[in-house]
């Protein structure tokens, strides 16, 4: 078990570890896949297409997003896989898969509306079901994921359609949706989570706009 997690591990070559990822063919409403490169070098115009390969100075030892493997991994994990919202270099929350919430006065259920049309990297839809298993994966005891400690604050996520989904707190929490937008709440494909388990860490399949491949 331990050898085969190891020979995992991306290995450092002449300066760096070297992580290779595809543009994915993800389907999201309104929206196109960003330019995989800088641009062409002559006219700066944008260019789709290609690889783009990526330098770190560590490994990444894991794209779980219930395990802390620091800076480097969670920049690889945000472009495999996406959260319910992102936040903007002002701070803002903005839609992400989810086109938007409110909460209840009382501070405890929050209620996601999400996009439709949108695609896992596998085919397969992404729906409510799939944030309700990502989400309580995170929080199983019996998973025992280190980075579950981080939304141990949420009693429950209930599947309301395909589209809707609600996330009960224990009690209200300021910053949530700093929270929703961490790297901890990247929501799997459930088919992926069915096929690798625990081996997730090493096959995951979101809805950013890289696929990971290998």
């Amino acid at each position: 078990m331990a050898s085969r997690k190891y020979r995992r591990v991306f290995s450092l070559g002449l300066l760096a570890m070297v992580l290779v990822l595809a543009l994915s063919a993800c389907t999201k409403p309104e929206t196109q896949a960003p330019p995989v490169s800088g641009g062409d070098p002559v006219t700066g115009e944008p260019k789709q297409g290609g690889t783009l390969i990526v330098a770190f100075g560590v490994p990444v030892t894991s794209l779980d997003p219930g395990y802390a493997v620091g800076t480097q991994g969670q920049v690889v994990r945000k472009t495999i896989m996406e959260s319910l919202v992102y936040r903007d270099e002002e701070g803002n929350y903005l839609p992400q898969l989810a086109e938007r919430w409110e909460t209840d006065p009382d501070g405890l259920t929050w209620r996601f509306y999400l996009r439709k049309g949108v695609k896992f990297h596998d085919g397969t839809d992404f729906t409510a079901e799939a944030v309700r298993r990502s989400i309580m994966r995170m929080i199983d005891p019996e998973k025992g994921l280190p980075r579950g400690a981080d939304i141990k604050f949420i009693d429950s996520v209930d599947v309301v359609d395909d589209h809707t989904v609600e996330i009960k707190t224990k009690q209200p929490v300021g910053p949530f949706l700093a929270y929703v937008a961490m790297d901890t709440m990247s929501i799997l494909s459930p088919a992926s989570l069915d096929q690798w388990n625990n081996d997730i860490g090493w096959h995951p399949v979101g809805t950013g706009p890289f696929k990971f491949e290998s």
